[in-house]
């Protein structure tokens, strides 16, 4: 293959798979660390899988002095809903001070096989945080109440989120990611994905598992555990089935799947057994 034809092939591929911005990064918050030093959280998003992005940040006050410099490494980002988006932390004495900027001089990451140069291709976004509005209101002032979260363990903080409405794959996004949930694709169920952890309890307790059943619509349609969800009773769950010695709770009454995700999690069961 001439000089040429290589050329075109790889202009063609950045032209045709990567026409969005493959990688977004925000500076959402500040905070103070330990030792004097201060944290700056940089968010990186991607809705398409790169993996061994390298990245070089550089630290600068309001004069363009480089205040520091930070490398960041990361396996993996946009593989699926949960890794959609991570945090990244710049931790530096310098970065208390009042106004600095954080200057990306780096990004390189594999895409398709490819190494790519995201900023040589354009392919990262930089974008604004705008940081929502907190009011405070009493008991007495509330229109309702709002469930007090239990995050005691995974599993409080899991009935927390069903309890207050939370349904959609982005919604859990950050309790997926604070919890290292793995996420796969069951060939045996079109239609779902499947977000599963298994854990060791707190207590002398044997290892128990928790899976996230999303449908296609990115709802949230199921969950299964064998012991963890002490909330089992709550009304917010449509259907309930015993299976294996754990408990597969529906939050979506009469779903087209629901026969079919029974039989699939016995399957998984009594293959594990």
């Amino acid at each position: 293959m001439s000089f040429y034809s290589k050329s075109f092939l790889v202009f063609s591929l950045l032209s045709l798979s990567f026409q969005a911005n493959a990688l977004t990064v925000q500076h959402t918050n500040t905070a103070f660390g330990k030792e004097g030093n201060c944290v700056a959280i940089m968010s990186l998003h991607s809705q398409q899988q790169i993996t061994q992005l390298e990245m070089n940040i550089t630290v600068q006050d309001a004069t363009g002095r480089t205040l520091g410099t930070h490398r960041i490494e990361v396996e993996e980002i946009g593989a699926s809903y949960a890794t959609n988006s991570r945090d990244e932390f710049l931790e530096g004495e310098y970065i208390c001070q009042d106004k600095f900027s954080l200057v990306v001089t780096r990004a390189v990451g594999i895409m398709d096989n490819q190494t790519i140069d995201l900023l040589q291709n354009k392919l990262v976004e930089v974008a604004d945080f705008k940081p929502m509005p907190i009011r405070l209101q009493a008991k007495s002032e509330a229109v309702q109440s709002v469930p007090v979260p239990n995050t005691k363990n995974m599993f409080g903080e899991l009935m927390y989120l069903i309890k207050s409405g939370k349904r959609t794959v982005s919604e859990y996004r950050t309790y997926l990611k604070k919890y290292d949930f793995d996420h796969s694709t069951e060939d045996g169920l079109p239609g779902f994905s499947v977000s599963g952890i298994d854990i060791f309890n707190d207590s002398p307790s044997p290892e128990d598992i928790i899976r996230l059943y999303f449908d296609e619509d990115q709802q949230l349609v199921a969950i299964f555990s064998f012991s963890g969800l002490e909330a089992a009773n709550s009304d917010v769950f449509v259907e309930k089935a015993e299976i294996a010695n754990g408990k597969l709770l529906f939050l979506v009454k009469k779903h087209p799947m629901v026969k079919q995700l029974k039989r699939h999690v016995k399957e998984i069961m009594s293959n594990a057994g």
